[in-house]
């Protein structure tokens, strides 16, 4: 039994290597209140299940150094895809900060239990909308449903680190920004307008404190505003994370850029 044990465990580590990676940075499965010990013992559960899919190796290439640089190559892997995966949330977060400042939310920030960290209002919030939209289209069977396939289409050790894939990620940093300006952009629109109205009113009305009323004025607006754009946004994030939405295509196209 040990002897068997001895034959597969150089091939279960590297898989459990690749999957820790994916627990750090995925969307959900990174959160900072999920204790350690139980992120450890969920990769080490989905490596025994995913574990067929390995390339089996000898245990004398155990702890050689191609075996070390394929181990740190799945981990890098584990690691892109997570935050391939993550970049979705990523646009709607930003989205939610770039909001912040015109509405006069800029230097109010709240404590974010997931990243551990003081974050603006806004993107809190839109962080929390997202999330639950995430959950209720199981964005996290998605993800978990491309970790699977990455086994079958880049078997352990068979990544291939080319331009390709720097390319890819240029072009998913470009896609998050852009996706969230464009999610931001009525709000901001709204606020601008806001503002021009307000610049009007101080030139007509010099005595007028326009910044002591514009405050109040802005976030009202703003908040306003809020109210109807929600649920398109939900529309928009569950379309997101559908199955033929941009978070699973942009995983199977950086997937494939690994491939060579």
């Amino acid at each position: 039994m040990w002897e068997g044990f001895a034959q597969q465990a150089p091939g279960l580590f590297l898989v459990f290597t690749r999957l820790s990676g994916l627990v750090v940075t995925a969307p959900l499965f990174s959160y900072r209140n999920i204790p350690t010990l139980l992120k450890v013992a969920f990769a080490s559960l989905l490596a025994v299940i995913l574990f067929p899919y390995a390339r089996p190796l000898s245990p004398a290439e155990f702890l050689s150094l191609s075996y070390i640089l394929q181990a740190l190559g799945e981990l890098a892997l584990g690691l892109a895809l997570g935050f391939a995966a993550s970049l979705s949330l990523q646009a709607i977060y930003l989205a939610g900060q770039l909001m912040d400042v015109p509405m006069g939310f800029g230097m109010v920030n709240i404590l974010d239990p997931q990243l551990g960290l003081q974050v603006p209002i806004m993107a809190r919030f839109y962080n929390i909308i997202a999330v639950l939209v995430f959950l209720g289209v199981n964005g996290h069977h998605m993800v978990l449903m491309a970790l699977m396939r990455s086994f079958e289409l880049l078997p352990i050790g068979q990544i291939n680190w080319g331009p390709g894939v720097v390319m890819v990620l240029i072009e998913g940093f470009a896609w998050m920004f852009v996706l969230g300006v464009k999610i931001a952009l009525p709000i901001m629109g709204a606020i601008f307008l806001t503002d021009i109205a307000l610049g009007i009113i101080a030139r007509s009305v010099p005595q007028m404190n326009v910044f002591l009323v514009g405050f109040p004025i802005k976030i009202g607006v703003g908040l306003f505003l809020l109210v109807f754009v929600v649920p398109s946004y939900i529309r928009v994030i569950a379309q997101l994370f559908s199955e033929s939405g941009d978070m699973l295509s942009y995983l199977w196209e950086f997937i494939s850029s690994l491939k060579g």
